[in-house]
């Protein structure tokens, strides 16, 4: 315990880059599976019709529609057209 200690008052910085580097993997598994179960929707609102991607999506498709901020608007606040 005082290893870990001494290792946070000596580098502090690199401590947080360490707990933010896990934050970001653990939001974005999170968010890889919200938008995997949630695919039907997304496509729905987006593209007008539910079956253009299927789950589970590849991670080149997953970027694409995790850059899309109006679905994610959408879907958080449960915006209906």
């Amino acid at each position: 315990m005082n290893k870990f200690l001494l290792f946070i008052k000596t580098m502090p910085f690199v401590f947080l880059t360490i707990v933010f580097s896990f934050l970001y993997l653990f939001s974005f598994a999170v968010q890889y599976i919200d938008i995997n179960k949630n695919l039907k929707e997304i496509c729905k609102i987006m593209f007008k019709y539910d079956d253009l991607y299927k789950p589970p999506l590849n991670y080149f498709d997953f970027y694409f529609l995790s850059t899309l901020s109006l679905v994610f608007l959408r879907e958080t606040l449960n915006i209906k057209k």
